[in-house]
């Protein structure tokens, strides 16, 4: 397991990134934890791939963050199954949550405005509601690969950085209902 902290928008953000049953199960229930008491809305979520497989999951709440290096889980992690992720979907790239909700969808029902449900990305969505989001400063031609075991403050900042920006996309639409 690796601790972080990174600063997205003077927000200093936790991040675990964990590939140990044991040690996953121990963030989800601090990250369950954090949800029950502090009465958190949201949690978002994001993958992120090596070529077409899943070699990220994101779960970000709050200012916590847990990266999960799915090629390198040792076993399959109880926390995840009771936290409704489905793993064999997850790796043919889908998601199976009770309550999911694609945010241009959330911003679409929240903005009734059917055009927002696909081709609108973070930034574009942001200014409709005049929020400021940071974007990446990594050249997207030099993604790093998520198989790695250890990654440097920058390319941790960088894989939470849409699961951060969807978490406080998807608060802002909430608070406008």
């Amino acid at each position: 397991m690796s601790q972080y902290e990174v600063d997205i928008q003077d927000v200093k953000v936790k991040v675990c990134a964990a590939d140990q049953a044991v040690l996953i199960d121990t963030e989800v229930s601090e990250l369950k934890s954090a949800i029950t008491h502090k009465q958190w809305r949201l949690v978002a979520l994001d993958l992120k791939f090596d070529r077409s497989e899943a070699a990220l999951l994101i779960v970000y709440v709050g200012s916590q963050c847990l990266t999960i290096q799915l090629g390198y889980l040792d076993s399959l992690p109880e926390s995840l199954e009771r936290f409704k992720f489905n793993m064999q979907e997850l790796y043919k790239r889908y998601l199976k949550c009770k309550s999911r909700v694609e945010i241009g969808y959330l911003a679409a029902r929240v903005l009734t405005n059917p055009d927002l449900v696909q081709g609108h990305g973070f930034e574009n969505l942001a200014n409709i509601v005049g929020m400021k989001i940071q974007q990446s400063t990594i050249d997207c031609t030099k993604t790093p690969s998520w198989k790695a075991r250890v990654f440097s403050v920058k390319q941790v900042n960088f894989a939470v950085l849409d699961a951060y920006n969807a978490y406080h996309l998807g608060n802002k639409f909430l608070d406008m209902v």
